[in-house]
C-alpha cells in the first residue's frame, strides 16, 4: 500500500511533506507508510490520505490488490 501512495502523490506532483500537511499526518510516519516501514495504518489516517489525494481509500489498495 506504502507503494501505491507513493505513486499517486508523484502522480499528483505533491512532495511527502504537502501530502503530510494537505492530510495532516506526520511527515515521518508516512515517509514510512511509503517505505513500508510501517504497517497496518488506522482506516482514519487512509480517509485522510485519499482526500489528500482525491481519491478513494480502495486506490490506495489497488496496486497489492493486482499483484
Amino acid at each position: 500500500m506504502g507503494v501505491q501512495i507513493a505513486e499517486i502523490r508523484k502522480q499528483k506532483k505533491m512532495s511527502i511533506y504537502a501530502l503530510a500537511k494537505k492530510a495532516g499526518v506526520n511527515q515521518s510516519y508516512l515517509w514510512k507508510l511509503e517505505n513500508n516501514e510501517r504497517y497496518n495504518p488506522s482506516m482514519a489516517i487512509l480517509q485522510k490520505l485519499a482526500d489528500a489525494l482525491d481519491v478513494s481509500v480502495l486506490d490506495l489498495w489497488k496496486e497489492e490488490q493486482h499483484s
